[in-house]
């Protein structure tokens, strides 16, 4: 990691915004392990309602929220006289985000899945007033040999915490035994189909189940998808079995940390 990056960050102080509890611990939790102090909240609405309450040197918000959205709230924030540097946390990468993005105020992207050296970097960069380039690390392929989860991978995205990874991976299992009975069909209405699927999508990326966030990125492009048609609905039908298949093999596994399920 950059030195001169990580010292920047000692002593900032930091508001990280996503509706996803698997993002805002571990994007906490890094920013802390750097040396931040990290407030934390869960909607567009907090966001906005903090940074009105606190001086903070940087903001993260997570694009797709319910109510309010990280571009909503990004354009109500930049209004404040002293708005600080924002950056837009994501797993989109096409030119059209992007440009939307820049749009709302933002400084640039941090995408996910989230590296400390990356949210070092990135966070540095922005308050220094420096162009905001992340690269992200989308990886080619799940790790064939890691099965359902990646426990080794799961450590390093935790900086090498292996209690966080722990917790993390428990957030993530205690999330989709909630969401389970709501996602096992797409009879419901599509907007909140795609809030889930995209909260799963997230948090699998942090804890590095690739296989089912590489299944929840599949079938949200597929539910985004205006178009219809039998051949497109028997596509949709496969991408969701899959996605809840990757779903059940979580669910099934043995405690990787040890303990009880």
């Amino acid at each position: 990691m950059d030195d001169q990056a990580r010292q920047m960050m000692r002593g900032l102080r930091l508001l990280v915004v996503d509706d996803n509890s698997v993002n805002r611990t571990l994007l906490a939790a890094l920013a802390a392990n750097l040396g931040a102090e990290c407030d934390t909240g869960q909607d567009g609405n907090d966001a906005i309602s903090l940074a009105l309450d606190h001086a903070y040197d940087c903001i993260i918000l997570d694009l797709h929220m319910p109510e309010v959205d990280g571009y909503t709230a990004a354009r109500a924030i930049r209004q404040l006289s002293d708005a600080p540097p924002l950056i837009a946390f994501s797993a989109d990468r096409d030119a059209e985000t992007e440009a939307a993005v820049r749009e709302a105020g933002f400084v640039g992207m941090l995408h996910k899945p989230l590296s400390e050296k990356r949210l070092a970097q990135v966070v540095s960069d922005a308050i220094s007033g420096l162009e905001v380039a992340d690269a992200g690390d989308p990886g080619d392929s799940p790790n064939p040999d890691a099965g359902p989860y990646d426990r080794a991978a799961a450590i390093e995205a935790a900086g090498g915490n292996t209690a966080l990874a722990a917790e993390l991976f428990e957030m993530l299992r205690s999330d989709l035994k909630e969401k389970r009975e709501s996602l096992g069909t797409l009879d419901g209405e599509r907007v909140r189909q795609i809030e889930l699927v995209h909260q799963v999508h997230g948090a699998a990326s942090h804890c590095r189940a690739e296989p089912l966030r590489w299944a929840a990125g599949r079938l949200e492009c597929e539910l985004r998808r205006e178009d219809t048609g039998s051949e497109r609905e028997s596509l949709l039908a496969h991408r969701h079995q899959e996605f809840l298949k990757c779903i059940d093999e979580i669910l099934a596994l043995p405690n990787p940390f040890g303990g009880t399920n």
